[in-house]
């Protein structure tokens, strides 16, 4: 029991300065705070695992607890009618984010808008419309802009990210992965009404249109236009729907 709290202060600690170094908007924030924040999300995560071992309720209860556990992130991050899975494993730099109303993400969900690399400083965006719904284990990741509109629905494990660490230039490759400079070939825009399928990858640069579709597994390295199917690595056109409309 003292070694785990002696281990969340520490956390609580680095987690305190990385947000100072990164110019974090929320400066207010000290470890106590965090400290407070975790302990009361572990006492209603034990109290609510405690109640279901005992009575066989864990179905009954989960609703419950995903319930409180959205209202305490709309409203520790400002947020408003938004749906997140406990399970949730990070949402980073919320202060670069907006979500509309209606908007769910499943268990294991990452998004994160990175504003620092090492002293690099960048201006990421992430706009999410109403009424989206993302799958388990989702991973958004922005230092440019990702934009998103309304109704989109994703399978589990989708990317979707404008950046990746370093390019292709020998002296780059050189460098260990982790500690090439980010960057970004230009931004994400993902239309209204857009599906798109398990394990599907969205690379920088990609405009995708209102009502396509991409397939599972697909990984998107060009725009794709409204009313099509798309998928394949890399993602090609499989059937243009706005076209066989207007010819039929």
């Amino acid at each position: 029991m003292v070694l785990s709290y002696k281990r969340m202060r520490h956390n609580c600690t680095q987690e305190t300065r990385l947000l100072k170094n990164d110019n974090y908007a929320d400066y207010s924030i000290t470890t106590d705070m965090l400290m407070l924040k975790r302990i009361v999300k572990s006492c209603i995560q034990f109290t609510i695992s405690a109640a279901a071992a005992l009575f066989g309720w864990s179905k009954k209860l989960h609703p419950l607890y995903s319930y409180m556990y959205s209202l305490w992130i709309c409203r520790l991050y400002g947020f408003t009618d938004i749906y997140f899975n406990p399970k949730i494993s990070r949402l980073l730099h919320h202060e670069h984010m907006q979500i509309g109303p209606g908007t769910s993400f499943g268990r294991m969900a990452v998004v994160t808008a990175w504003d620092n690399q090492d002293g690099r400083k960048y201006t990421p965006e992430i706009r999410i419309g109403k009424n989206c719904n993302f799958g388990d284990f989702i991973h958004i990741t922005a230092i440019n802009k990702i934009q998103i509109g309304d109704n989109l629905l994703t399978g589990r494990w989708v990317t979707i990210t404008d950046n990746s660490h370093g390019d292709t230039q020998l002296e780059n490759l050189k460098t260990a992965p982790i500690k090439r400079e980010w960057v970004s070939k230009g931004p994400v825009i993902v239309g209204n009404n857009v599906w798109i399928g398990d394990k599907a990858t969205i690379l920088p640069g990609v405009t995708i249109g209102d009502g396509a579709v991409i397939g599972a597994n697909s990984v998107v390295t060009s725009d794709i236009p409204p009313y099509c199917v798309a998928g394949g690595n890399p993602a090609k056109i499989i059937k243009n729907l706005s076209q066989e409309a207007t010819f039929s």
